[in-house]
């Protein structure tokens, strides 16, 4: 490259970073007027919107690397940060993002929160209610259905195990869980969060193991023995490559004639800008030909059927797949 050239591109990058300031600054700006005018639930619509839009025209690594400090710079941020979803997500006390308490307030399990002010609850809530929080709670709506459905297609109690299973709040969903369950594992490296999930189910044939995924990829579990395995927001996290390797373990684990059932946040959620951005929290979204590529390392001689759909706001992609019997 010329040096003539060289000059005219660090001209353009640094014009794009400063037309992308300004926008920045009118965005934060306006978010900031809408909360003082007394709409913080407008505020945060807004905001979603506009920082999407902003995302979709960026890489996840360019948000790294400098957009998300500069938008965490301006005042805005010391007040989206009283709402206890964001503040508990970038600050991280488990060292993670997405904890099962962090979890617990999009399923709308926070009776007990306590609020720093009035504006710090309209945002927490206008959060929650937000459509990939939507998505979260039909999630788990959905795998508690599945337990109930599987197990009325058999006509007997099941097998099923749950990978990465935080407080196992899908177990809500499933009435009479011990007429349809004889044998459960969750799965979850996260000690407090399993001892929640035991507190919160006491159920006969329950197990909760202290366990991260690499137990699973390890081969310590007994293959052929879970009528459903499936794991909840796993793979919003996993590289393609550990992605794969996963997949195939959990189809090991199924029973001839079982289900495997894996989702994933879909590309072009509206919430990403702001998650990346206000709750450094960062996913995998993945479109449905990487979702099929999961399966790319199982022998396809055993599989009876598989599809992905989409849920119904059109932010998470299910991955199924039955195992010939």
């Amino acid at each position: 490259m010329t040096a003539s050239l060289q000059a005219e591109t660090t001209n353009q990058v640094i014009d794009q970073i400063s037309l992308t300031k300004r926008t920045i600054d009118q965005i934060l700006d306006r978010t900031m007027e809408l909360v003082n005018q007394g709409d913080s639930g407008i505020a945060i619509s807004s905001l979603f919107f506009r920082l999407g839009k902003l995302s979709a025209k960026f890489s996840c690594e360019t948000f790294q690397d400098w957009i998300r400090d500069y938008c965490t710079s301006h005042p805005i941020a010391e007040i989206l940060w009283q709402s206890p979803i964001t503040k508990r997500c970038f600050s991280k006390p488990k060292g993670y993002a997405g904890d099962a308490t962090l979890i617990d307030y999009i399923y709308l399990k926070d009776e007990n929160i306590e609020y720093a002010n009035e504006i710090a609850e309209i945002l927490h809530k206008s959060i929650c209610n937000s459509t990939s929080c939507d998505s979260v709670r039909e999630r788990a709506k959905y795998f508690g259905n599945l337990i109930t459905q599987i197990s009325e297609s058999k006509n007997r109690k099941i097998s099923a195990i749950s990978i990465a299973s935080g407080h196992l709040r899908e177990l809500d969903h499933v009435s009479h869980f011990e007429d349809k369950v004889y044998h459960f594992i969750g799965l979850d490296q996260d000690a407090e969060s399993n001892t929640e999930a035991r507190r919160s189910y006491p159920f006969k044939g329950l197990t909760v193991l202290d366990e991260s995924i690499k137990y699973v990829l390890a081969g310590k579990l007994e293959a052929e023995s879970y009528d459903l395995v499936y794991s909840a927001g796993l793979f919003d996290y996993l590289d393609e490559k550990v992605a794969a390797r996963m997949t195939k373990r959990m189809f090991e684990l199924v029973v001839p004639g079982g289900t495997m059932v894996i989702p994933n946040f879909a590309k072009g959620i509206i919430e990403r800008g702001y998650m990346e951005t206000f709750m450094d929290w960062y996913l995998i979204y993945r479109d449905e030909m990487e979702l099929y590529g999961f399966m790319r390392e199982l022998d396809m001689s055993q599989v009876a059927s598989w599809n992905i759909h989409g849920d119904k706001y059109g932010n998470i992609l299910y991955l199924t797949v039955v195992k010939k019997g």
